[in-house]
């Protein structure tokens, strides 16, 4: 029987499903799949260990970015909004130059914690590369990957934040108007 802890840490049944959904993704159902997805990349999954969970960022050639929390809460949709789309576009395209760094991947544990995986989705099989701690430790194409990475996580960030003033302003426009 399977140990439903990974890597230290015991995820929602939802963020599960949820991986398992992309890491199971059959290439014929990829809807509007992009014909400009350099160097067989066609998606990005990366995953950083934190202390209380793990966080999974996922980028698509078709323009799907979501964020997930192994806590089982996370935000989907988002490659909706252009700023989004774009960051997501460059993880890809600088995934795709790092092909030849990472080693395929058959298993898809969650990283520990401090450690930070990459899943490189190929139209020939899923690559992988991981670095850990804060320095980075790993190989070479780990670093600019992981800033991209934080990049998309950055606009997200900022989505979320103006998403919210624009929800205040609203309420606040809606309560003086009584």
């Amino acid at each position: 029987m399977e140990n439903p802890c990974d890597g230290g840490y015991c995820p929602a049944k939802t963020y599960t499903d949820l991986r398992s959904l992309v890491f199971g993704i059959d290439l014929s159902n990829l809807a509007q799949r992009r014909s400009d997805t350099v160097n067989r990349v066609w998606g990005v999954v990366m995953e950083a260990g934190y202390p209380q969970a793990v966080i999974t960022l996922l980028a698509l050639a078709d323009g799907t970015v979501s964020v997930y929390l192994s806590t089982g809460g996370g935000l989907t949709g988002l490659g909706d909004y252009e700023q989004i789309s774009n960051a997501s576009q460059r993880l890809i395209g600088l995934a795709a130059e790092c092909t030849e760094l990472c080693e395929a991947a058959y298993e898809f544990p969650l990283p520990q914690q401090g450690h930070t995986r990459f899943y490189l989705l190929t139209y020939l099989g899923t690559l992988a590369i991981e670095a850990a701690g804060q320095d980075l430790d790993g190989p070479p194409a780990v670093a600019p990957l992981f800033h991209r990475g934080h990049e998309l996580l950055e606009e997200i960030r900022g989505l979320g934040e103006r998403l919210a003033l624009h929800r205040a302003d609203d309420l606040s426009a809606a309560g003086s108007s009584h």
